[in-house]
């Protein structure tokens, strides 16, 4: 007989949850306490860590203020109807009375659209500077964190400096990234957004606070966004014409010593370039003459950084075996370019970036291309791997390009243009009309340069011999007479 109880040997008295002097239930406690303030130091670490983005972004947002009176419109040459829809904005500012007294009202924002390098961040340091207002400047991304609420306190601080330094002007670039369709945004971008919505609508045109935004993608605009109200101008900043052109090479010839030089011909060659493509002309030039340390800047500077800007700079390496492919390629171009009446400004096989030959063309006006134009083009495109069908039986890899530009070019005629066997425009075309268009096209360049063969063969000789062929050498080569021998014409 067993006096007293045991019950799966824990001793009488004490908790089955206690063996000795170890504790469960003490255990347990800890445990959950230390499960608690584990979860309570990432929230604050979390909080700590937001507040410190959003405190850092107040003080880059503050250094980002800065007086701009030093650039003004004469700084902008081109865009003279872009500057017009902005000129009353800086009279606004400058006399905000003048247009209250008429019951006027100043745009709330104003939106910038147009491609790459065309001078739209300029524009708006130049608003900025004429009215002599402090320019608060931002980029869409500025305000992208993958903290919830982040982007959304960074532009309430943004808006709340401006308030204060009111009549002000805000530039956002890359509006994009701010104001993206939000059905293609996730939720913090989303967030952010709504929030930029909310301080639009919560200042009034009386504070005197201009809202500049630009953009590369006006479509992927949120349409909440940019409906008037917050955005009551859309503005399309576009590459610059010839004369314009002509404009911008003066103001950034300014403190270069530029020597003669043929400044209309140079704004023909650069036809569908940027502001920038031109500044970055200008400057390589000068770097050039500087290396050769020549007192002016001449016109064989600026030929070698249009070329240098538009295909790279040249190298060497041991491409003897492709020369006379390159030449055949290169020769097939220009042939139809002559014959379809497409005066090329040089043709050349010196490898330059990563193309080993190339035909440079003065494009035609870019606002207006017709049917005839696009078909031309798409028979240059497919001159090269024509001629070496021709020499060779086959085309090499070397046509890749040329046969990808030509296939987008057939795509948008149809798609875009009304340009295919019927006036619809097709948002899809199919694979077989655009193969169609390539293929009529493909058999009058193969007619075309059939009747040209010995002109081609004049031109792959002659560049083999000199390596670059000007344009009036091209021309001469083309209308010369079989008869004729291509070394009686001055080749530079």
């Amino acid at each position: 007989m067993m006096h007293g109880a045991f019950v799966s040997g824990v001793a009488p008295g004490r908790s089955p949850l206690s063996t000795g002097s170890f504790s469960w239930e003490a255990f347990g406690i800890f445990t959950v306490l230390t499960v608690v303030s584990l979860v309570v130091a990432v929230i604050l670490h979390r909080k700590e860590r937001r507040e410190a983005l959003v405190a850092s972004e107040g003080v880059v947002l503050r250094k980002k203020v800065a007086s701009v009176r030093s650039t003004t419109f004469a700084d902008v040459a081109g865009h003279e109807a872009v500057k017009q829809q902005l000129q009353d904005v800086v009279d606004f500012l400058k006399r905000p009375k003048r247009y209250q007294a008429y019951g006027a009202t100043l745009p709330k924002g104003i939106l910038l659209t147009g491609p790459p390098g065309v001078g739209k961040t300029l524009l708006a340091k130049a608003v900025a500077g004429e009215a002599g207002v402090p320019f608060f400047f931002a980029t869409g991304t500025d305000f992208r964190e993958k903290y919830v609420g982040v982007g959304a306190s960074r532009i309430r601080q943004l808006f709340a400096q401006a308030k204060k330094a009111a009549p002000c002007l805000v530039f956002l670039d890359e509006f994009d990234s701010l104001a993206r369709r939000r059905d293609q945004a996730h939720e913090e971008t989303a967030d952010t957004l709504n929030a930029f919505l909310t301080q639009m609508d919560g200042f009034s045109s009386s504070s005197a606070i201009v809202v500049l935004a630009s953009t590369n993608f006006a479509d992927a605009l949120d349409p909440a966004a940019i409906r008037p109200g917050r955005f009551d101008r859309h503005i399309d900043v576009l590459p610059p014409d010839r004369l314009a052109r002509k404009a911008i090479f003066a103001v950034h010839a300014q403190g270069k010593p530029m020597g003669p030089i043929d400044w209309d011909a140079l704004s023909r060659k650069t036809a569908g370039l940027s502001g920038a493509h031109l500044a970055s002309i200008l400057n390589e030039a000068a770097i050039l003459c500087a290396l050769e340390d020549g007192q002016h800047i001449e016109e064989k500077h600026l030929h070698e950084a249009l070329t240098r800007v538009l295909a790279g700079i040249k190298h060497e390496g041991d491409f003897s075996a492709l020369r006379e492919r390159i030449a055949v390629h290169e020769a097939g171009h220009a042939v139809l370019a002559l014959a379809l009446g497409v005066t090329p400004e040089y043709m050349t096989i010196e490898p330059r970036g990563r193309s080993l030959g190339h035909v440079f063309y003065a494009q035609p006006h870019e606002a207006l291309r017709t049917k005839n134009q696009l078909e031309a083009e798409i028979q240059i495109l497919l001159g090269g791997l024509l001629a070496e069908n021709l020499r060779y039986g086959e085309h090499g890899t070397g046509a890749a390009h040329d046969l990808a530009r030509a296939t987008d070019i057939a795509k948008d005629m149809i798609g875009q243009f009304g340009m295919g066997d019927t006036l619809a425009v097709q948002k899809s075309p199919s694979q077989e009309a655009i193969e169609a268009l390539l293929q009529s096209l493909f058999e009058r360049a193969k007619a075309l340069l059939g009747t040209h063969r010995e002109a081609h063969r004049r031109l792959v000789d002659a560049v083999l011999c000199e390596g670059i062929l000007s344009k009036d050498v091209l021309s001469s080569l083309f209308l010369y007479e079989t008869s004729c021998k291509t070394d009686e014409i001055h080749v530079q």
